[in-house]
């Protein structure tokens, strides 16, 4: 099989958006956690499925989130000076794309 130059390109562009991700890690085990450089404040179970990943943000971010979780079945409550998001997620490559998705919202480039 023939591995073509936009093949290569979609290898190389996830391979840098997962190192991104990585950097963003606070923590290993039975959950997942991220802290973005947007201040979004994300904690995963491991479980793919039924679980729901926890998305916490400020007041102020909480539009950008909400737009990202626009088209998701999703629940919002508000916590002391935060929002907390929980969304369910079906597949490995759904939740990497809710991920990044997270990531750069805000950001003013966008892949």
């Amino acid at each position: 099989m023939e591995v073509s130059e936009k093949m290569r390109d979609e290898v190389v562009l996830h391979s840098w958006k997962m190192m991104k991700l990585d950097r963003c890690r606070v923590a290993w085990g039975t959950f997942e956690n991220f802290r973005f450089p947007n201040g979004i404040t994300v904690t995963i179970r491991i479980a793919l499925g039924g679980r729901p990943i926890k998305v916490k943000s400020t007041i102020e971010q909480a539009r950008e989130v909400e737009s990202v979780m626009s088209g998701r079945d999703y629940r919002m409550k508000a916590k002391k000076e935060k929002i907390e998001f929980s969304v369910q997620y079906s597949s490995r490559g759904d939740y990497l794309d809710l991920l990044w998705d997270l990531y750069s919202a805000g950001s003013d480039w966008a892949f």
